[in-house]
């Protein structure tokens, strides 16, 4: 039995390039970082988990992440081995309560939004 290979379709567009730098994102730290805490609200991750959560290669979180623990925004709970990738992160109280308040925001700005327009 022979199989051959799917038609490429000609009218889908090919996946954007793997960011290389946090510039490459088009995203600013602060709403990486805003995405991390969100991300960690309901409970630990590791790194990788995180990369993976957001769509980013550990490369460009880690430092965000190194800044989120200096501002105490997260903390690591544990590890699964050796690198900081591997790390198990999560919201301290601090953390959950900056992520609870930028949600508060977005409701009241979508809800502001929402009255505004006919």
């Amino acid at each position: 039995m022979t199989t051959t290979a799917a038609p490429i379709d000609a009218t889908r567009t090919p996946a954007p390039p793997v960011p290389a730098t946090l510039e490459d994102t088009g995203l600013g730290a602060d709403q990486i970082e805003q995405l991390l805490v969100k991300s960690l609200y309901s409970g630990e991750a590791t790194g990788l988990m995180l990369a993976d959560r957001v769509r980013l290669p550990f490369a460009i979180l880690e430092p965000i992440i190194e800044r989120m623990r200096f501002q105490q925004l997260i903390e690591v709970r544990g590890t699964t081995g050796t690198s900081a990738a591997s790390y198990r992160y999560a919201s301290t109280d601090l953390g959950r309560s900056a992520a609870f308040h930028d949600n508060l925001v977005e409701v009241a700005l979508a809800e502001a939004f929402e009255t505004a327009t006919p």
